[in-house]
């Protein structure tokens, strides 16, 4: 990508990094992400054990529900949930945009 060096050019440090970084990448494929289905979802919740994978299923609830990131996850306490009897109200209150946010784990996930 740099010019050859006959023409007597002087390259910038940001010019040979950029060159060097190119040459690295080159044959490089990107992996793609492997993604959960809802399919997938579902049967995990509906056929995984409880006795094994409850706090996994808790986890995946929680975090799809409220899109929450892992840190938000991490730092839900017992007082930040509050049960209504017919759906869960949880409070993120450190959040990564220093915004507290509520959202609701709705009945489909939490039947009475």
């Amino acid at each position: 990508f740099l010019p050859s060096r006959s023409n007597k050019q002087t390259y910038s440090k940001t010019d040979i990094i950029l060159n060097q970084i190119c040459r690295k990448s080159d044959g490089f494929k990107s992996k793609k992400s492997k993604i959960l289905t809802s399919k997938n979802i579902n049967d995990f919740l509906e056929h995984a054990p409880d006795d094994k994978y409850l706090f996994m299923k808790v986890a995946l609830i929680i975090g799809i529900s409220g899109a929450c990131r892992k840190q938000e996850l991490r730092n839900i306490k017992p007082s930040d949930i509050q049960d209504t009897g017919k759906n869960l109200i949880i409070n993120i209150r450190d959040s990564k945009t220093k915004r507290q946010r509520s959202f609701v784990v709705s009945e489909y996930f939490y039947p009475n």
